[in-house]
């Protein structure tokens, strides 16, 4: 079992399931070999595989907590939020969870606007891990997303007391201001999809004059960033994302730095960002994509080629993948 959890993570999966397949025969490890087998299949881009198998650990043990994470992360990269929506419930139900799982399940429900299943697995977490800083924050981010913004100050003051509260000094400021001033949260929120999908000058513009006002609003320097790359500024993109990288780095920056040092004409940096990106978040298919495009665009064709099967594997009918497996072939036939 710890030989296939080993292999793993040093990404050799095929050797994984070899001795994982042993593993099963012991009745005390086969739930945790299946689920660990099924991961091995998920690296090697066998995703109908690995659901059945967390589906057969689910069917020995309902209340497994890494085949639900699993199967809830996997419907989640694929877009399929009702899916990942119920293995999330099924999960808050579990007692005993881990505190890294109630914040993924708590950050799933407020991205997704399900504030009073985010509310209640908040709730939950601070139950049960009342000195944990986290716990608090996540209720604070939660209940001001319900405009409950004096509850939201009480549970980050309780975030203060608590052991690892500077380790989340970036998100207990932004909740704190926007418990005390919900006008500027408002602000940010119109200009951030002004940044990624609308007039991408007004996004700049708004973008900017939020942080003249509030000059640690670190979230509001990565849309600048955004807004930027859509203005094809790239240097003046990659220098902003860069430099909030160091400060605080969020998820989508090295998605965002991968494209821009792409168009930078850097496909060393781009292949750099990419893969970083990717090992963050390994289950979003999106960025196996953009991985395999790195690699290509560095001369990788063979690896490219396996990412891009892999991505095509997860999503068969997205437009991008198709249009780089074809120039890959082509690239295969030019060599």
């Amino acid at each position: 079992m710890f030989a296939g959890k080993a292999f793993n993570l040093a990404s050799r999966p095929a050797e994984a399931q070899r001795v994982l397949s042993v593993a099963m025969q012991a009745d005390n490890l086969r739930v945790d070999a299946i689920v660990e087998s099924a991961a091995s299949s998920a690296s090697l881009g066998e995703i109908v595989v690995a659901e059945r198998l967390w589906l057969r650990a689910l069917e020995l043990e309902p209340q497994s907590i890494a085949a639900r994470l699993h199967l809830a992360r996997m419907h989640r990269a694929s877009g399929d939020n009702a899916r990942a929506s119920e293995q999330y419930r099924e999960l808050v139900k579990i007692p005993g969870l881990p505190r890294e799982v109630f914040a993924d399940i708590v950050e799933f429900f407020i991205m997704n606007r399900m504030l009073e299943q985010a509310l209640m697995a908040a709730e939950r977490h601070a139950d049960e891990y009342p000195g944990d800083a986290i716990a608090h924050v996540l209720m604070a981010s939660t209940l001001n997303s319900l405009g409950k913004h004096k509850r939201a100050i009480k549970a980050l003051d309780h975030a203060e007391l608590c052991t690892g509260v500077e380790d989340h000094r970036a998100i207990v400021t932004r909740q704190r201001r926007y418990a005390e001033h919900p006008e500027a949260e408002e602000r940010f929120r119109r200009w951030a999809n002004e940044s990624i999908a609308g007039n991408a000058e007004h996004g700049l513009r708004g973008m900017t004059e939020l942080l003249d006002t509030y000059p640690d609003f670190t979230e509001a320097r990565l849309f600048r960033g955004i807004a930027l790359r859509r203005l094809e500024r790239w240097a003046e993109a990659r220098d902003v994302l860069l430099a909030l990288r160091d400060i605080n780095n969020f998820p989508g920056i090295d998605k965002e730095l991968t494209g821009i040092f792409s168009m930078l004409n850097q496909p060393d940096k781009a292949l750099e960002h990419a893969k970083l990106a990717l090992d963050a978040t390994p289950e979003d298919p999106t960025l196996l994509t953009n991985y395999a495009a790195a690699l290509l665009e560095c001369g990788r064709i063979d690896d490219a080629a396996r990412y891009a099967a892999r991505a095509e594997s997860v999503i068969p009918d997205d437009e991008a993948t198709r249009k780089l497996i074809e120039l890959i072939k082509l690239r295969m036939e030019d060599r």
